[in-house]
């Protein structure tokens, strides 16, 4: 379902969390991130993100296109305290934090939740300036950033998260930017793509302080709600939504020439879902699928990705589909937390990793 203009979303901040309890059954349910047409909103349906929406940090190395390792993807024993969508989610030590999004009253929220991903237990950790949805975020210098997003409008402003305090506006963005994607190689945080109001944006922008920009490369193919990874001097922008509808197109960036092109095809069109890195191995959750006919439907599969021979291939199924969710990795692990079934908001986790055999 395509989404609706920000100006329909309504504001809220949430007081109180509650703890969260091992043992709980996890319910049915179904990431702009990382990777739906007018504005971002707060329809119950994925709009097709991120990922999410949604950011995840990839290590250095090139990704192996083989390794003697298996992909397990699991549902977490507990169920977050509270169902939430098009939220960014970031590693802070062992914890998670889980920055914004939409709420199952279809409101922006600006809580940030931390949340100890072995335990389920959730804490809150601090608010927006700014509530936000469909953002992009990165940990810079040990610190973590939220960028742009949407609310009543895209949203221009880079947040600074203080924790148990209230984010500090840390700078601007070069225009107002939502359903954005965004991946962390080293030192610097690069978005990629989105929607300024009007237009789909197909800069990519790199910054290492969260304060000063540069362009680094243009898609050939501007996409809001990419599942985006990235390695070395690559960068993967896999479908996404275009003013046509979602694409099955995959991009790649070129860090050390400037250059981005198309090196591949999805083998479904889509958009929302979320990309994570595993042992160098790139990993696509969830998202939602164009069908025939056209129908969008969100997708349990998570595929696997051979930046060799640029395929794409079944690598495992979620608990649940998902999309318009958000990850990061700990210890190995990936969590993929949230997001939407195609008719509600959900509180499930999923866990993705590796294991021999």
């Amino acid at each position: 379902m395509p989404a609706g203009p920000h100006r329909s979303l309504r504001r809220t901040t949430t007081r109180g969390v509650t703890t969260t309890t091992r043992g709980l059954t996890a319910v049915a349910g179904g990431l702009c991130l990382s990777l739906a047409a007018a504005a971002c909103s707060a329809v119950a349906g994925p709009p097709a993100q991120r990922s999410a929406a949604a950011g995840t940090s990839a290590p250095a190395p090139s990704p192996t296109a083989r390794a003697p390792l298996t992909l397990r993807v699991t549902r977490s024993a507990y169920h977050l305290p509270t169902a939430i969508s098009r939220e960014v989610v970031l590693a802070r030590g062992q914890d998670l934090l889980i920055i914004g999004g939409i709420t199952q009253q279809l409101t922006t929220t600006g809580t940030i939740i931390q949340l100890n991903p072995v335990s389920g237990r959730a804490t809150r950790a601090g608010q927006l300036a700014d509530p936000a949805h469909d953002a992009a975020g990165a940990v810079l210098g040990g610190r973590p950033y939220l960028f742009g997003g949407g609310d009543l409008a895209e949203l221009p402003t880079v947040q600074a998260l203080r924790y148990r305090g209230t984010a500090a506006v840390a700078g601007q963005l070069p225009g107002p930017r939502s359903d954005i994607s965004s991946v962390t190689l080293g030192s610097t945080a690069y978005l990629v793509g989105g929607y300024d109001g009007t237009s789909w944006i197909g800069a990519v922008l790199a910054t290492t302080n969260g304060r000063a920009f540069r362009r680094v490369a243009s898609l050939p193919v501007p996409v809001r709600y990419a599942a985006v990874a990235g390695a070395g001097t690559r960068i993967w922008v896999f479908g996404g939504l275009t003013p046509a509808g979602n694409s099955r197109v995959i991009q790649q960036v070129n860090l050390a020439t400037g250059k981005a092109r198309v090196v591949g095809r999805m083998p479904a069109a889509m958009s929302a879902a979320t990309a994570v890195t595993l042992e160098g191995r790139i990993f696509i959750a969830g998202g939602q699928v164009t069908r025939g006919g056209g129908a969008l439907v969100p997708s349990r599969k998570v595929l696997a990705y051979d930046p060799v021979h640029h395929r794409v291939t079944t690598a495992g199924r979620l608990p649940v589909a998902v999309t318009n969710a958000a990850a990061a990795v700990v210890g190995g692990t990936a969590f993929l937390v949230g997001g939407n079934n195609g008719s509600r908001q959900v509180t499930t986790v999923a866990e993705l990793r590796l294991v021999a055999g």
